[in-house]
């Protein structure tokens, strides 16, 4: 699972495996994008749409 979402709260990568590569952009509620890159086991890339959205988006323990 790449995405998550319950209420305003974006759960990224709930249930991706870290050693999987991965490069993708859904939409959530509340007209939101999200554009993420996971490469070698790290966030390349993770971008927002509304910015005042970043704040709901809630990465992996191991992401952080």
């Amino acid at each position: 699972m790449l995405l998550q979402s319950s209420g305003d709260t974006i759960r990224l990568l709930p249930a991706w495996p870290q050693s999987w590569d991965v490069d993708f952009k859904l939409h959530a509620p509340h007209n939101t994008t999200v554009r993420c890159e996971l490469k070698d086991g790290k966030i390349a890339r993770l971008t927002v749409e509304p910015a005042a959205r970043e704040k709901d988006v809630v990465l992996p323990e191991w992401a952080k």
